[in-house]
């Protein structure tokens, strides 16, 4: 017998027999399995939960509710995991393909939220995950329930539907920062524009621009780049009125003629907007003192 398979035996115990006097000790139990065997073992619990349970069934017996809750908690673990698309899809997928002929694909997402008791961020992220599932039928559920889950999820963390303690409920409170790059990358195809507008603005409160998460950066500040840019071009590129620069052009004649004190004129406006420098990317800036460079270096060959 394989290593693996003596504590995947044990795991599958614990499922079994799980009720109220137990449920913690075989929650730590699986979560340390989990632990010592990865994501093969991650992938094993989530199918074999997803085996014993029946979805559809509206009075499920005691052990099917203690089970249904373990499930829960692993999934809400899920989403600590960096894993938790491929992981939600091979169980839902394994799942779906033994119960093709009962079960319901417009009813699943629903059906788990229900019987696990997950939290509405669960709900979506669980949703999100199964859009990449390779049943479109599946895929197209997970779309139909995400359109009206995820606004409910943004409304309860706004504070919109007028529920006390809403935000906290929502489940966002505690996201990570991946977590919610992964959410904001998917909203435009969920919600209003209204609604994620506001969403953004909350989440501008409480990352400001100092303090904000690189991968979170793009997502909340994604226009500071192109200003700031265009602030440094505007003031690295001496214009005429600005430098003793003078352009005269005639009949297929151009002749450019410029001060000694350009090349410092220069250098002094990168070290003033050194602050502007620090919220461009490193691209920017290294494009922009080349730009320096070669105009010094255009400018003393003019003269040589």
């Amino acid at each position: 017998m394989r290593q693996e398979a003596i504590p995947l035996i044990h795991i599958r115990s614990l499922v079994k027999y799980v009720n109220k006097r137990n449920f913690n000790e075989t929650n730590e139990s699986i979560k340390q399995f989990i632990q010592d065997f990865g994501l093969e073992a991650d992938r094993s619990v989530l199918r074999h939960l997803f085996t014993v349970l029946n979805f559809s069934d509206p009075k499920p017996n005691s052990t099917s509710q203690w089970q249904a809750k373990l499930l829960g908690a692993i999934l809400e673990r899920q989403l600590q995991s960096s894993s938790f698309v491929s992981s939600i899809c091979f169980a839902v997928d394994q799942h779906f393909a033994a119960n093709q002929k009962t079960v319901k694909p417009t009813e699943l997402i629903g059906q788990v939220s229900r019987l696990t008791g997950i939290n509405k961020l669960c709900e979506c992220i669980f949703a999100l995950a199964v859009t990449h599932s390779s049943y479109p039928e599946l895929q197209q559920s997970a779309r139909d329930n995400l359109r009206s889950s995820l606004p409910e999820l943004l409304d309860s963390y706004l504070g919109n539907n007028n529920r006390s303690a809403s935000a906290a409920a929502s489940g966002l409170q505690d996201i990570s920062s991946d977590l919610l790059q992964y959410l904001l990358s998917c909203l435009n195809e969920f919600v209003t524009p209204q609604l994620e507008g506001q969403f953004l603005n909350k989440l501008r409160e409480e990352f400001p621009r100092q303090t904000v998460p690189l991968i979170l950066a793009p997502f909340l500040y994604g226009t500071t780049k192109t200003t700031a840019t265009q602030s440094i071009v505007g003031s690295v590129q001496a214009s005429p009125g600005e430098t003793d620069a003078e352009t005269e052009t005639g009949p297929g004649i151009e002749t450019t003629t410029a001060s000694s004190s350009t090349t410092s004129n220069n250098n002094t406006t990168v070290t003033t907007d050194a602050d502007t420098l620090n919220e461009v990317g490193i691209e920017d800036i290294y494009d922009h003192l080349c730009e320096i460079i070669f105009s010094s270096q255009v400018i003393r060959f003019v003269y040589s």
